[in-house]
């Protein structure tokens, strides 16, 4: 997998990246701590054969899937699924 961006984020006097990556068609986001995966939790898109992931890249608005990964990190989600069991 290759990786496309880091973005550095901090909660909670603690620092985490947000990695976005990519192979093929498919694009994974997802949060690390230290060089760790934070969670369970990744956000995947799958590109059609016909599309150019780099192109989609370099132009799509990865925003909101952002967002949303910080905000399993914000609202503890991980933790919480485990503790289900």
């Amino acid at each position: 997998m290759e990786l496309y961006k880091k973005i550095p984020w901090q909660h909670n006097s603690l620092e985490y990246e947000i990695r976005i990556m990519f192979s093929d068609k498919l694009i994974n986001i997802l949060a690390f701590k230290d060089n760790y995966p934070q969670s369970g939790f990744r956000y995947q898109v799958q590109v059609p054969k016909s599309n150019d992931v780099k192109k989609i890249l370099e132009t799509a608005d990865f925003t909101h899937i952002v967002e949303a990964v910080k905000d399993d990190i914000r609202e503890d989600r991980w933790d919480k699924l485990l503790k289900q069991n």
